[in-house]
């Protein structure tokens, strides 16, 4: 393909592994760039997208991505209100959600694409998620770390979970959630989210890296005195709130799982604990 990697890296077969991811900063190799298919992909944010975007790891004949690039983040000029694309519509609606909730959030759609504008105070674009055709969720702005994504409700525990619409249907039953758009709870993300509620839900998805991601936020959040720290069970034959309807999310709110560090001692031994007893 003609580029040249930087930085600290190594050569698996048709894949360039790097060992610091720009985009989170992790530094065990979690970075992956497949040479023949020229994307990339960490497996410790989730950050993924094509080679062309990457100047930060290749130096050569490559630019940033157009409309996306992190030098001037701003709305595709083709992107239009949800409610205002059929497929958009369709889309949100498969996913059982009403389309006026997501429109009421900001959400776009374009071309395919959804995209989730993150704004500061209101006013200020500080990042844009980004759901690809293929179904996969890139960050565009400065750091994932300086980005809150809340929806306020009413009660008064924070619940934090992975993805878009786990979240909004969470937050239609009065929850007050924090997306990540990935696995990572970030430490700005942590000091903010610890600022404001002593009361923290993990509502992650149930499959492997999802459980994994839960018995790392909960270790780091189990340090800081005055938090109390909940697991939400999902349903047997659910991996994430996203599939769950609402008498479903409410049991599982029920059932809350206290969580401490013999707590998560135990899940580490438990190979297949992926849905409530």
């Amino acid at each position: 393909m003609g580029f040249i990697p930087i930085g600290e890296h190594r050569v698996k077969g048709k894949e360039i592994e790097f060992k610091i991811c720009p985009m989170c900063n992790n530094q065990r190799w979690n970075m992956s760039v497949s040479v023949e298919k020229g994307i990339y992909h960490c497996w410790a944010c989730n950050a993924a997208g094509k080679v062309a975007g990457m100047s930060v790891l290749f130096k050569g004949e490559f630019k940033a991505e157009g409309d996306l690039a992190k030098s001037a983040l701003s709305i595709p000029e083709t992107a239009v209100p949800i409610w205002a694309s059929e497929d958009g519509k369709i889309y949100v609606e498969s996913r059982g959600v009403p389309i006026n909730e997501v429109h009421a959030l900001g959400v776009l759609w374009d071309n395919g694409r959804l995209l989730v504008p993150c704004y500061e105070s209101g006013e200020k674009l500080v990042a844009l998620n980004v759901r690809t055709k293929e179904g996969q969720w890139i960050f565009n702005g400065d750091s994932r770390e300086n980005v809150f994504y809340t929806i306020s409700g009413k009660t008064n525990k924070l619940v934090i979970c992975e993805g878009f619409f786990d979240g909004v249907k969470l937050a239609r039953l009065g929850h007050t959630v924090l997306i990540l758009f990935g696995r990572v709870l970030y430490g700005k993300q942590r000091i903010k989210a610890v600022q404001h509620y002593d009361n923290i839900v993990l509502a992650l998805d149930m499959d492997k890296p999802g459980l994994t991601a839960t018995h790392s936020i909960a270790e780091q959040l189990l340090k800081i005195e005055g938090v109390t720290v909940y697991r939400a069970l999902m349903p047997e034959g659910r991996k994430d709130f996203g599939e769950c309807n609402a008498i479903e999310i409410e049991e599982s709110f029920k059932n809350l799982e206290t969580m401490s560090f013999a707590s998560l001692l135990r899940l580490r031994l438990t190979k297949n604990d992926y849905s409530s007893k």
